[in-house]
């Protein structure tokens, strides 16, 4: 069990988020009372036995959200979040309502059908991600997808699931996508909007601005170089309304975004580690120039506006 984040709302309550393979974690109150399942199949006998994803030759974990109450004697709720394969909650916010937004990872997609020496048509069980009917962007409905998401998830004040959304490239039925997306970071605005931060390494992630032009991940072409993503919005919208701006910046190398921070004028602040030399970097700013050997690694700080520039 890894605790990951914590939020504390403004009745003192603790709200904590990680990621889990334990199949007897503490619930109460669960939206999801098991650890999904999925079914283990035998390369040599093509036996197909039940599982637990969190347990049997290759485990995978499913996010936790853990509410505990102000003197962390009892749990508020706990829940598992995931689908069959891996999830990681890294982030947690609180509004005023005590609604608690949830920040992560997530590689569950569509039920994939087993690929071995048993043949195609060996069903693995697998589950997608748990989306509502209001989601951004319900996933990809694909037996092409691998990689992972980002996803973001609201939970109300007793615990009930809200809302929640796979967030990453939008894909055709069947098309194949085998890059990355990962959720880092959340912080709330005043007006109740959300901004996610995370990292991607796929080209078929796009950024959105109002007024602009969209545009790729200008240096995720080899699937492996991250460039780091901050995104704003509005969760009383609907569909791709909900989009107020998604912002794609980076150097040629790895660019991941950890934290996340508003201002009163809901500039966004964001903080991370880059590899990359040519990170973008602003005149007048404390430090311009990569500062170590060109195999090394720095910290950043950005600074978005309120329109994502």
């Amino acid at each position: 069990n890894f605790g990951n984040a914590i939020a504390v709302d403004s009745s003192g309550n603790v709200i904590v988020v990680g990621e889990t393979r334990s199949t007897d974690f503490p619930l109460q109150n669960a939206a999801q009372s098991t650890c999904s399942p999925a079914n283990q199949i035998n390369n040599f006998s093509c036996a197909v036995t039940p599982i637990s994803n969190c347990v049997g030759t290759e485990p995978s974990p499913d996010a936790f959200v853990t509410k505990l109450n102000s003197n962390l004697s009892g749990l508020v709720y706990s829940t598992y979040l995931g689908g069959t394969e891996f999830e990681a909650a890294n982030g947690v916010a609180v509004n005023s309502a005590g609604e608690a937004f949830v920040i992560g990872s997530t590689s569950s997609f569509a039920a994939q059908s087993f690929r071995g020496i048993c043949g195609p048509s060996i069903p693995d069980n697998s589950l997608p991600f748990p989306v509502t009917g209001n989601a951004f962007y319900s996933g990809p409905a694909t037996n092409g997808a691998s990689g992972g998401y980002a996803f973001l998830a609201r939970y109300s004040k007793t615990g009930a699931l809200e809302y929640s959304t796979y967030f990453g490239p939008e894909l055709a039925a069947n098309a194949t996508e085998n890059g990355l997306t990962a959720g880092r970071a959340i912080a709330l605005d005043r007006q109740g909007n959300v901004y996610i931060t995370g990292s991607t390494n796929t080209t078929d992630f796009l950024a959105t601005i109002p007024g602009t032009s969209t545009s790729e991940c200008n240096h995720c072409n080899d699937g492996i170089h991250d460039d780091a993503w901050v995104a704003k919005l509005n969760l009383n919208n609907s569909g791709s309304s909900q989009l107020i701006y998604n912002s794609l910046f980076g150097g040629g190398l790895n660019d991941d975004p950890s934290a996340i921070a508003l201002d009163f004028e809901n500039n966004a602040y964001i903080a991370g580690s880059t590899t990359s030399t040519d990170f973008p970097t602003t005149a007048g700013s404390l430090q311009p120039i990569f500062p170590g050997p060109p195999t090394g690694q720095a910290g950043f700080v950005a600074k978005l506006n309120a329109a994502g520039t």
